[in-house]
């Protein structure tokens, strides 16, 4: 199977070393330590049947980059309650061969208090929306059920002269970013950490009150909060990279990597309520050519972890059923700062930076701050106010 236009970034970054983990994205599992796991085996096997691209490599072949069979990886081991962090942590950061493959390890692992599937996938195959799409086959296979029937699947025809027109009269180019004390044009892996806010139902409502009296989405007034409070920090200009999904209608209850990191640049410098309809209307002009990558339209860009040191990256969660966690942080760092958005009854806002570039203190009121913007607590003397 020929691999999309999204994948080439990847996989370039891959061959020139110094990813890290950055593209290991790792979700787990807890079943009842009585679960059955001759069943729980032959669920991984089905899963992998299922979505044969998670059993494979990608490779170069010729001038085009495909996907091709390899072997599944499943394992159970058994270890004691106290070493359970360490190996999944170890599991979590051992490299990937791209090109032998297989792109997913599930490993169950069984203690003394629980069963814990770990699965391990590679971002040319598994995104944010894949992780809910796996823990839901899951569930129905190893209950004997029949996940949905996939539709055959459907070549992707991107927009690509639409997007050369659009990226001809728009900035793409990021630079530096203040944050804080700290400022820095970083769109490199490194070795990260996370600042996790969950916020409270009575917050959750008040960020829902507030898009609505605006009349966008939850994830447009995220947005423009995160770009607006970029401008306090003293960006005239604010490069921000957003990771778009691309899946079609067929390609809904299949595994594999839907997105697309596009970079904008917005400016600030007007009332509140302006600048949330300058971002949606932006963000809707953006939409039209989500499904062509940067790089193949523009000239100039070279490949790096993120499209502009400051990213955000929105899902809204599916409930899985399931004793599972989907937002699991793989330990690396894209760039300054990536906000990673899980917005279900108890919407989780992970923060993720290096330490080496900047201070946790300074992330966690980063974190404080876009709080209060989102659910209106957030407006000081000075700064644009709401209309």
């Amino acid at each position: 199977m020929r691999a999309g236009p999204w994948h080439t970034g990847i996989w370039l970054n891959e061959q020139l070393g110094g990813a890290g983990a950055s593209y290991h994205l790792p979700m787990t599992v807890d079943l009842p330590r009585a679960c059955d796991l001759d069943r729980l085996s032959a669920a991984c096997r089905a899963l992998f049947g299922r979505h044969p691209v998670l059993a494979g490599a990608c490779v170069l072949r010729g001038d085009a980059l495909r996907f091709v069979p390899a072997e599944a990886e499943t394992a159970t081991e058994l270890l004691d309650e106290t070493a359970l962090p360490e190996r999944i942590s170890q599991e979590v950061r051992r490299p990937f061969d791209v090109e032998a493959g297989p792109l997913c390890r599930m490993t169950t692992l069984v203690t003394g208090e629980r069963v814990r599937l770990l699965v391990v996938a590679h971002h040319l195959v598994f995104d944010g929306m894949s992780k809910d799409v796996l823990a839901r086959d899951l569930r129905l296979l190893y209950a004997g059920e029949n996940p949905p029937v996939l539709p055959p699947p459907r070549p992707p025809e991107p927009p690509y002269e639409r997007a050369r027109a659009y990226w001809a009269t728009r900035p793409w180019r990021s630079g530096r970013v203040r944050l804080g004390p700290v400022t820095s044009d970083a769109r490199a892996t490194a070795p990260g950490a996370q600042v996790v806010l969950r916020l409270s139902p009575a917050e959750s409502r008040r960020w829902d009150e507030h898009a609505r009296s605006q009349g966008v989405t939850r994830f447009e007034l995220l947005f423009a909060m995160l770009t607006l409070l970029l401008t306090r920090h003293g960006n005239e200009e604010v490069p921000v990279a957003v990771a778009l999904s691309t899946r079609s209608p067929a390609d809904a209850d299949r595994v594999g990597m839907h997105v697309n990191e596009l970079p904008m640049i917005t400016a600030a410098n007007r009332r509140a309520s302006e600048h949330v309809r300058a971002v949606r209307a932006a963000l809707r002009e953006l939409y039209q050519v989500r499904s062509v990558p940067l790089g193949a339209v523009a000239g100039g860009v070279r490949p790096a972890g993120a499209s502009a040191p400051v990213s955000v990256s929105y899902r809204r969660a599916r409930p899985s059923g399931l004793d599972a966690d989907l937002s699991m942080f793989n330990g690396w760092a894209h760039n300054l700062l990536h906000l990673h958005v899980v917005d279900g009854d108890v919407p989780v806002v992970a923060l993720r930076f290096a330490p080496e570039r900047v201070g946790e203190t300074t992330v966690r009121e980063f974190g404080r701050e876009l709080t209060g913007l989102l659910t209106g607590t957030g407006a000081e003397e000075g700064t644009p106010s709401w209309r």
